[in-house]
């Protein structure tokens, strides 16, 4: 389950809101001429957006000599067409989407989805020209981007699961001192259900995926429904685990189970514990209709360890452990890509866990960028310096990525680029 910890980071977010004020308040007694650095003041005309590269920041109109765009002049003009997303309005996206692949073969700016206000528009551009730029970019995913794919989020809604249990069976603690009753009563009714096993990418999975084919992009995913590695996309970390996998509840000091801490266990199917999984599988075979009772399934006994014979639990991060608990979650690489970018983008997250606010705080430290991908605007997030893009990813991811492959064509006489970048941050 996804991480919510609230106090990895050494700051919390209202301490991140104090260091942002006093950095604007210093650069106002610095300049007095340089506007309040907010969206308002961000889409002014009169304002240049500035673009980093090496951590150094340039304009626009500023061309880097040491930065070499490639591109391949036999490369096939066609755009690939997304496929179709899974949500309510299909043909109208997909229709969309279409249109705006032609619009880029005739060298036509794409169109932002109906919806889209200005400020996201002008947000989303921005955006668009920075990746093909060739900076180094990290995306930061979380619940938001797999609504269209049925999954719930965690907060947010009147059915999120946030709004349940969560916060009391979250924990390993919890897990310890019942596990049957935490798989039956927590576990299988909240995750390892029908939507889960049934889901697939939408089109703001996709979209990230083939924007990491042509630009400097990473992932960071709270998420741990796999849906990003169902895509074509390669570097991601899971940094709360993933469905499916499982670990050792076995952590004593002398002798830990390699299960408990540096190996997952990938083999084991929880269902084959269960005596009424077969209504769930029938179910899923027969229809996608999740509005009925055959959604989730309990088990009989709790799965052991196949190296020590303890309890095991799924392969995800709970309240009471952190990131450093389980080699799976990669939270050493994470921090290498987390400071090593030159901008974030934060996809259908509510900055509510520990991973976000590591990058927000390193985000004001170091004055970079973030963008915020997002239905709304949080009322813990608002004082945040943010770019914010508002709409549904499967509708505004693709439009960013056709807004990179429009640029891509513009700024070289038409031609379409393989890739805006000549390096892989690490």
């Amino acid at each position: 389950m996804p991480k919510i910890k609230r106090n990895t980071s050494s700051t919390s977010l209202q301490e991140t809101r104090q260091q942002q004020q006093n950095r604007i308040a210093k650069n106002n007694n610095t300049n007095n001429n340089t506007p309040l650095n907010n969206n308002n003041n961000r889409n002014n005309n009169n304002i240049k957006p500035n673009k980093r590269i090496n951590n150094k920041r340039i304009d626009d109109d500023e061309e880097d000599e040491d930065e070499e765009m490639f591109f391949d002049e036999e490369i096939s003009t066609q755009i690939p067409t997304t496929t179709t997303t899974f949500n309510n309005n299909n043909n109208n996206l997909t229709n969309h989407t279409n249109n705006n692949l032609n619009n880029i073969n005739n060298n036509i700016e794409p169109e932002p989805p109906s919806n889209m206000d200005k400020t996201s528009i002008a947000n989303i551009k921005q955006l668009a020209k920075r990746l093909s730029q060739g900076q180094r970019v990290l995306f930061i995913t979380g619940a938001g981007l797999s609504v269209s794919s049925g999954i719930p989020t965690y907060r947010g809604s009147s059915n999120s699961i946030w709004s349940k249990f969560i916060m009391e069976y979250g924990t390993r603690k919890c897990f310890q001192s019942d596990p049957l009753d935490w798989y039956n009563t927590f576990w299988l009714q909240t995750h390892h259900r029908k939507e889960y096993l049934i889901a697939k990418p939408n089109e703001g999975h996709l979209s990230i995926s083939k924007i990491s084919k042509c630009c400097n992009i990473k992932v960071i995913t709270q998420n741990i429904d796999h849906l990003h590695s169902k895509t074509s996309l390669n570097h991601v970390i899971e940094v709360h685990g993933r469905l499916g996998l499982y670990k050792c509840i076995n952590q004593r000091r002398k002798q830990p189970c390699i299960y408990s801490k540096s190996h997952s266990i990938n083999n084991l199917e929880i269902t084959n514990y269960s005596n009424d999984f077969e209504k769930l599988n029938t179910s899923i075979n027969n229809n996608n209709n999740l509005n009925n009772n055959n959604n989730t399934f309990t088990i009989q006994q709790v799965p052991k360890c196949p190296s020590c014979n303890k309890p095991i639990l799924p392969q995800t991060l709970l309240f009471d452990e952190k990131y450093e608990s389980h080699d799976f979650y990669q939270w050493t690489k994470a921090l290498e890509w987390i400071y090593d970018c030159d901008l974030y983008v934060f996809v259908g997250t509510s900055f509510s866990v520990g991973v976000t606010h590591e990058c927000v705080n390193v985000a004001l430290n170091e004055e970079k960028e973030m963008y915020n991908f997002n239905l709304t605007i949080d009322n813990e997030i608002k004082e945040l310096d943010l770019f914010n893009i508002i709409g549904k990813s499967e509708q505004t991811l693709p439009y960013l990525y056709n807004l990179i492959q429009y640029y891509g064509k513009v700024g070289n006489n038409g031609k379409p680029r393989m890739y805006f970048y000549n390096k892989h941050f690490n």
